[in-house]
């Protein structure tokens, strides 16, 4: 009976130890189910939120449309044509007429407010015209920090910054166009000076989008450009109707008095033929103004008081006129021993005498109207005073010096 009991007891005990165990692999189990399933809870958890992730990527592919870029910065409307999809950074779009960079690097954009000219000017430059080298487009940046280094320039608008941009540019043998130097503006809606380099490298960026930009927004040369021109920008050699004045400083005024009397003094053949047109301006017009220039305003340059160096007949042509000359060299007009042109009496002749800027205005496309009272010469000396005669003067901005303007007309009121 103790065997039995014992033996019972001791089946007890191993029925104990057994249900111990089987309780214990009944945990172990539930525990590795509980795991299992919360690791494939995870698995299905990262299988939803992969294909979250992919749906967001196709929707951003979507909204990746220049449309959809456009809308972003609120603007809405019929996409003509683009440059969408050339690069990652950034495209030119049409909108309804209306010209916009978007520049998806620094999360900007702007328009493009005087288009249909800039187009005009390079189709001029794509086809040849290498004198239309300057580009002064004016943007409108919208919503722009008024905080930064170029707040300075241009005009406030709001929160819209108009800021008109000097560029000089050049191309390439594939076409492109690019900058060649740095980029600069002024104060104001039209600067009399663009003296200031930019500073701020969105605004740099900007100006670099909008050349690489133009030429693929534009098509081929013989294309229309994409915008509707409304009307054809007068040609810069031709007299234009005033546009806005300018309030010129008393030593901006000064400055532009002295270069429009070195240029009447100057310019002007023995037939006293002294209108100006940059189109029409021979070799030889050009080569004796430079001459002349020298002789009358710059004596301490000319060699043995005879000869004057080509490079600076070259440079006077470039300061006034922002072109690069190809010296007129003829015996019978000219003695030219290599570097320099013998000086013949007629070069010391004055054409007309001392002038003062009376007025000028901002055009609007990239030149500026003169208007400028110039005392005739006389022939004979007498106390009558000399008659005084109205000009008007058309010009541009330096090609090679955006704190200086160049002539590209000259004609008599």
């Amino acid at each position: 009976m103790s065997q039995i009991c014992r033996n019972g007891k001791n089946v007890s005990k191993d029925n104990s130890r057994s249900g111990i165990v089987k309780i214990v692999a009944c945990i172990l189990a539930l525990s590795f189910l509980m795991v299992s399933g919360c690791s494939n809870g995870d698995k299905k958890e990262n299988k939803v939120s992969n294909t979250t992730s992919s749906t967001a990527q196709q929707s951003s592919k979507t909204a990746n449309s220049p449309e959809s870029a456009l809308s972003k910065f609120g603007i809405k409307g019929k996409v003509i044509n683009s440059t969408y999809g050339n690069h990652n950074d950034g495209f030119m779009a049409n909108v309804d007429n209306k010209i916009y960079i978007v520049d998806l690097k620094n999360n900007q954009i702007a328009s493009v407010e005087n288009y249909s000219f800039i187009a005009n000017v390079i189709n001029k430059y794509r086809g040849g015209a290498s004198d239309h080298n300057v580009l002064i487009p004016q943007f409108l940046i919208y919503n722009d920090k008024q905080n930064g280094k170029d707040n300075q320039m241009g005009e406030w608008r709001g929160k819209h910054h108009f800021l008109p941009v000097y560029i000089i540019i050049q191309g390439d043998a594939a076409g492109n166009i690019k900058a060649n130097g740095k980029m600069s503006s002024g104060n104001g809606a039209a600067p009399s000076h663009y003296q200031g380099y930019l500073e701020e490298q969105k605004d740099i960026d900007l100006g670099n989008l909008f050349l690489r930009e133009i030429v693929p927004f534009m098509g081929p040369l013989a294309n229309v450009a994409a915008a509707p021109v409304a009307a054809k920008p007068a040609v810069a050699s031709q007299p234009t109707q005033a546009g806005t004045k300018m309030e010129l400083s008393a030593a901006e005024q000064q400055k532009l008095s002295v270069f429009f009397s070195n240029f009447a003094e100057a310019w002007g053949n023995n037939s006293d033929v002294y209108s100006f047109a940059y189109d029409a301006a021979t070799n030889k017009q050009l080569t004796v103004f430079g001459i002349k220039h020298n002789v009358i305003n710059r004596r301490s340059v000319l060699v043995g008081g005879q000869k004057v160096p080509v490079a600076e007949v070259k440079a006077a042509v470039r300061k006034y006129f922002g072109r690069d000359l190809d010296p007129y060299i003829d015996n019978r007009f000219f003695m030219y021993d290599g570097n320099c042109i013998w000086i013949n009496s007629l070069m010391n002749r004055i054409n007309m005498g001392d002038a003062t800027l009376q007025s000028m205005y901002n055009n609007g496309d990239g030149t500026y109207t003169a208007y400028v009272t110039v005392n005739a010469i006389k022939e004979v000396e007498t106390d009558i005073p000399p008659a005084k005669e109205t000009w008007q003067a058309i010009l541009t901005v330096s090609p090679y010096d955006s704190s200086r303007y160049v002539l590209r007309a000259w004609k008599k009121q």
